[in-house]
């Protein structure tokens, strides 16, 4: 599905905290909660290692309490990816978004929350075709010339890490 590759480059980055920048805070309502943990068991990417929150009290180190809702358990870590079909948006968020939200009363924007709500069941035909919607399909060509420039950039940090490490 080379959509959702494109979606991924694309999609509107919500969610994803740093202990250095502020973020708004607030209630958010069970149903976006209770939609979030529905997109959080259908991932849409998982990657390569974990992600641990690192915001005020918690820390890689030092794991918090325990945290739940109705049921769910709510982890203190990720490494996933969720996807968002919006009306004209595709929005991307870690997994970790219910921690910060319970956690940390972290407030996603309201143009986030509503897309959450009137999100088609992640997996299904209605909700790919919403994110092909809104991000189409490269043709074949496209995408491999998409996926070799990200290769050539990829190539070219790693390059760029070597000589920095290697003090040049």
């Amino acid at each position: 599905m080379p959509f959702v590759w494109e979606a991924l480059r694309r999609a509107e980055k919500i969610g994803y905290l740093f202990p250095t920048d502020p973020y708004p805070r607030g209630h958010v309502v069970d149903t976006v909660l209770e939609r979030l943990i529905v997109l959080v068991q259908h991932p849409i990417a998982s990657w390569f290692g974990w992600h641990y929150c690192n915001l005020e009290t918690c820390s890689q180190e030092q794991s918090s309490a325990e945290l739940r809702h109705n049921g769910f358990l709510i982890a203190n870590r990720c490494d996933s990816d969720i996807l968002v079909p919006g009306n004209t948006t595709v929005y991307v968020a870690p997994a970790l978004i219910l921690h910060y939200i319970l956690r940390h009363e972290y407030v996603p924007p309201s143009s986030f929350t509503e897309a959450v709500l009137a999100c088609p069941e992640p997996g299904s035909e209605a909700y790919f075709a919403a994110i092909e919607r809104i991000c189409p399909a490269k043709t074949p060509q496209e995408f491999m010339e998409t996926m070799a420039a990200h290769q050539n950039t990829w190539n070219f940090m790693r390059r760029f890490e070597i000589r920095r490490s290697q003090g040049n």
